[in-house]
Parts: structure tokens; C-alpha cells; sequence
């Protein structure tokens, strides 16, 4: 069934769209001039990318509205169970994020908080909840659940479909939403080297969570967990995958990285490292592409937000992780166990075509170096940075199950087997909403649910004194704090803000 003539480029435009609206719309919080710089930005790029949305087999095949709506339904699913509007529960770490868009759509796009006799101003990557706290300023918090469910929907349904259109149908797409390498045998081999304290953290944080230094999070995982950062980075492997295919150019990621650092910054890391690469193997005819050019000043224009995001940025915890105590062994029992499967697509190689050669490279380099550098208080760097090259390796995974399925040999058996294995962590976090009691929508402050949560001092991630965001980028002087009040969060914690 198509829709009404429309073609799979007009889907890749809505998606852009919902990429780079937040950017536009956060600018007007910003002094005038970062504020029109951000909005030639998002101009310039959303030009770029309409521009060449055509004369490619994939943009240009009629949109099938069917599986289009079978991907938002099963999008849909997934984000309730994982528990968007708390039919469900949710995640430890959406009790923050709760209160992320509890404050803004409560004091707007700037909001203040006064703690202990300093005054912070909230910094981090807004972008999933700028639209749905607009929402919630005119409607009432609840709307603004709504509308970040429906926002959440509609993007991970088309980046479903798109997979869906460039595989080989739903058993490859089904292998890719489950997919998360080999996190229970990691955890099982975690659990009898260090025993119980390990296995409680794991057992309340995911079995992702197995390796104390890194952590790659499985697919269904990342969207049960951290929205935020897995849309973008999803839509960036997608747009590899159309680059090395032939039905997107350089230009269209290139000017797509500006919109996403504003939802992840981490996010964009390898892509620009394979923009880099991609353009040096053809550094002449990248040279004199007008619309390369176009899309570096576009990125350009979103300085600003970079600025905004990097405000205070000396005081998150990051350096190398091969200084830790057994960091080579740690790594070694990581890699072995995380890219078991990629090790099966290796051994497969002969099935593989010169695009999915490419990506294969491209993911496991990005794979192997991104736990040699510590950023963020939980490794944020490696579970933010391998969302694009696990999507790719979850996609040449997939594909290679999926290709030899018709073939019902030992090694497709062998397929099977990784696939299931690979989907425990999935599993244990899909099993929550049914493990665990559901707890209602809080309207805590972000200091509130901090503090409820056991943490001491102001939350470093996502915010930074007055004195550390430049006046010129953003004027906080006019805004009213929000102190912390004494008050129960969550029905299910006890802790008070005080």
C-alpha cells in the first residue's frame, strides 16, 4: 500500500525536519545574534537536504504506508513498555530526565536554579524535549508526555521503516531492534569473577552494564534508556548506510551532524571521523562540491550550541581509560564478548558487498577505539559514541542472518543462536514493566531528583554556574531561580530533598 503518491524521500525530509526543529526553536532563548546565526544554520541545512533527496532507488520508490505505520505501532510499543507516560516503569535514569522536562516546560527554555547560595543555569543536550515542553507550557505537564511520546514515535518509526526498505525485510529488521552483542555472557562472567556487589549493579541497570569501564548498549536498550541520544545516532547510521550505497552525498550528513549535536553531542564523534574518511578518499571531488562547502558553513552556524553544550566543560570527569587498574584485560574480555557477532558477519565476509565492506570497517574501527577515552560520569563517550557503528554492526548482522536464512545450513543455525543470545539484554530490560511497579509523572525540579536520587552537589552534566555560561550566548540575569523544596518525588523512593 503507498500513501497518496508519497515517495521515502519525503519521510527522510520529515525526519530532518524533527532533527533540526529544536535547534530553531531553542534559538529564540539565546541572545539575537547566536540566535540568527543557529537559524541560518538550520535554513542552510534543511535546504541541503531537500535539495538532494532525489534521483536515488531508495528516495525515490513510493512510500509504503503500510509498513510505515507498522513501524510507528511497533515504535510506539516499544517506548510505552519502556515506560513513556508510566503506564509502565521506567527507567532509573528517566527520573532525571523527567525533571528535565518538567522544568522547562515550566519555566521555559532558560530556567535557573538557586542551590546552596549559587545560582546554576541548565546546559546539556535539549533537543528531544524542546518541542514537547513548548507543548507542556500551553497544555500542562501530562501534554508534554504526550507529545515527547508521540515526537519519540514518529522518529524511531521512520528510522525502523528505513532499515525495513534497506535490508532484507522484518527478520533482519527484528535481528537489528534486539540486537546487543553478548552482554549475558559477559555478565555471567562478570558474576564469578567478582561476585555479588557487580552483579547487584548489573542487575539493576541492565546487563549492558557488566564491564566497570565501558558499556555498549544493545539496541532496544538504548531506546528504552536514552531516547535522546539513540535517535540521532540511529538516523546518522542510516544515512552512512544511504552514503556508502550511492542514494545520499557527503553534503547530507555533513549539514545533518550540525542539527544532531544539539540532541548528542557524543553521537556525532565517529560519523565526523568517517566524513573525514570519506572525503580524503576523494579529497578532489569533495574539494570542488559546491554543496560541501554549503554544508560546512551550515555546521558552522551551530557554534553557538556547541559553545553552549562545552560551557563548564572541565568540570565532568573524563581522561584515558588505560590508566585504570587492568585495563588491558578488561578490554580484551570487552571486545571478545561485545563483537561476537560482528566476528560472525568476518566469517561470512565472502556474502559481503563492496558497501557492506565498507561499513563493516567503519563500525569495528569506531568499536575498537572508543573505550581508550573516558568521558562523562558513567563512560558516557563509549555508550554515546558506538550508537551509530553498533546500528551499523546490528544492520550487517542482521542481513547476514537474514541472507543465509534460505539456506537452513549450520551456519545460519549458528546466526540463530547469536541472534537470541544477543537479545538477552533486551529481554531484562523490556521485563521490567512487568518486574517492576510503575510510578507516576513527578514535576521535581532537576536539583529535586537529584537529590532524591542520592546525589550530593549540583549535577555537573547538566548544569553550570551563571558565571560559566557567557553572557553573550545566553542573558540568565532576568530569569527566577528555582530553589529546592522538601518534598517526595517518586512513590517509590523515600529519599527528601532538603
Amino acid at each position: 500500500m503507498t500513501s497518496g503518491g508519497l515517495r521515502n524521500s519525503a519521510l527522510v525530509g520529515l525526519v530532518s525536519i524533527l532533527l533540526f526543529l529544536p535547534s530553531a526553536l531553542f534559538a529564540v532563548a539565546l541572545q539575537p545574534a547566536p540566535a540568527a546565526l543557529i537559524l541560518v544554520g538550520c535554513a542552510l541545512a534543511l535546504g541541503l537536504i531537500l535539495r538532494g533527496l532525489r534521483g536515488a532507488d531508495f528516495l525515490d520508490a513510493s512510500l509504503d504506508g503500510r509498513a510505515l505505520a507498522l513501524c510507528v505501532a511497533l515504535a510506539c510499543a516499544l517506548l510505552v513498555l519502556g515506560g513513556a507516560l508510566h503506564f509502565f516503569y521506567a527507567p532509573l535514569d528517566w527520573r532525571i530526565r523527567d525533571a528535565v522536562l518538567a522544568d522547562l516546560a515550566r519555566d521555559g527554555l532558560r530556567v535557573v536554579y538557586r542551590d546552596k547560595g549559587l545560582d546554576y543555569v541548565l546546559r546539556a543536550p535539549l533537543a528531544m524535549y524542546v518541542l514537547p515542553s513548548l507543548v507542556g507550557r500551553l497544555a500542562g505537564l501530562l501534554a508534554a508526555h504526550v507529545a515527547l511520546l508521540a515526537q519519540n514515535a514518529v522518529f524511531l518509526g521512520a528510522l525502523f521503516y528505513v532499515l525495513l526498505k534497506l535490508g532484507r525485510g522484518w527478520l533482519q529488521l527484528a535481528i537489528v531492534i534486539f540486537y546487543g552483542g553478548l552482554s549475558l555472557i559477559g555478565f555471567l562472567i562478570i558474576q564469578a569473577l567478582s561476585g555479588a556487589a557487580r552483579t547487584e549493579f548489573v542487575l539493576k541497570y541492565g546487563l549492558d552494564a557488566w564491564s566497570p569501564y565501558f558499556q555498549f548498549t544493545g539496541s532496544a536498550s538504548q531506546f528504552i534508556w536514552a531516547p535522546n541520544h539513540a535517535l540521532p545516532g540511529w538516523w546518522l547510521a542510516c544515512l552512512v548506510i544511504l552514503r556508502l550505497r550511492g542514494q545520499v552525498d557527503t553534503a547530507i550528513i555533513a549539514a545533518t551532524i550540525g542539527g544532531a549535536i544539539f540532541w548528542s553531542p557524543l553521537v556525532v564523534i565517529p560519523v565526523a571521523c568517517w566524513l573525514v574518511y570519506l572525503a580524503a578518499r576523494d579529497w578532489r571531488g569533495h574539494f570542488l562540491n559546491v554543496r560541501v562547502w554549503l554544508a560546512v558553513a551550515s555546521g558552522l552556524c551551530f557554534t553557538p550550541l556547541a559553545l553552549f553544550l562545552v560551557a563548564g566543560f572541565g568540570s565532568i570527569a573524563q581522561g584515558v581509560t588505560a590508566e585504570k587498574p587492568l585495563f588491558a584485560l578488561v578490554y580484551c574480555l570487552f571486545m571478545a564478548v561485545q563483537m561476537g557477532p560482528m566476528a560472525y558477519v568476518l566469517a561470512n565476509r565472502a556474502h559481503l558487498d563492496k558497501a557492506e565492506w565498507q561499513l563493516f570497517g567503519l563500525s569495528a574501527a569506531a568499536l575498537f577505539a572508543l573505550p581508550m577515552i573516558h568521558f562523562g560520569p558513567s563512560n558516557d563517550l563509549v555508550m554515546r559514541g558506538s550508537i551509530a557503528p553498533l546500528t551499523i554492526a546490528a544492520f550487517l548482522f542482521g542481513g547476514m542472518v537474514a541472507r543465509l536464512a534460505p539456506t537452513r545450513s549450520g551456519v545460519f543455525a549458528l546466526g540463530c543462536v547469536l541472534a537470541a543470545l544477543s537479545s538477552a539484554s533486551a529481554w531484562f530490560d523490556l521485563s521490567r514493566a512487568f518486574r517492576q511497579p510503575r510510578y507516576d509523572i513527578s514535576d521535581c525540579t532537576l536539583f529535586e531528583a537529584n537529590d532524591a536520587l542520592g546525589g550530593r552537589g549540583a549535577p555537573t552534566n547538566y548544569v553550570v554556574t551563571i558565571e560559566q555560561m557567557p553572557a553573550w550566548l545566553m542573558q540568565t540575569s532576568d530569569a527566577t531561580p528555582v530553589s529546592r523544596r522538601a518534598r517526595r518525588c517518586w512513590s517509590d523512593i523515600d529519599d527528601r530533598s532538603e
